[in-house]
């Protein structure tokens, strides 16, 4: 399969570009960044149905210290579970820092399939 994953502003953007093009990647992850404001109305192909068959695996992950980001994603992936899209998670210990992208890297990667 084909694997996109990102960190802060990638992670943004492995977002925007897996959620407009949902048949693309196979697994997504996105380390330390909540999902676009305008989600899902600027993504038409992100309903729940397609994603979930499209895309095996969304990896979403933050810092627990991250209080920049943090809120942001506590609040997306309310969103994701509300609108039934799957996704795994994890928070690591530290903020905006390497040691938790790594982590998050190592985490992604051994969920693959």
């Amino acid at each position: 399969g084909s694997y996109l994953a990102g960190l802060s502003r990638g992670g943004a953007q492995t977002f925007h570009v897996g959620f407009r093009n949902p048949g693309l990647f196979s697994a997504l992850g996105a380390f330390s960044i909540p999902l676009p404001a305008t989600f899902p109305d600027s993504y038409p192909g992100a309903d729940a149905s397609t994603i979930n068959n499209k895309i095996g695996l969304i990896f979403y992950s933050c810092g627990t210290e991250d209080s920049d980001q943090r809120p942001g994603y506590e609040r997306s992936t309310a969103t994701l579970s509300q609108r039934g899209i799957r996704f795994e998670q994890s928070l690591y210990p530290g903020g905006h820092i390497w040691q938790v992208w790594r982590n998050s890297l190592a985490e992604f990667v051994t969920r693959l399939k």
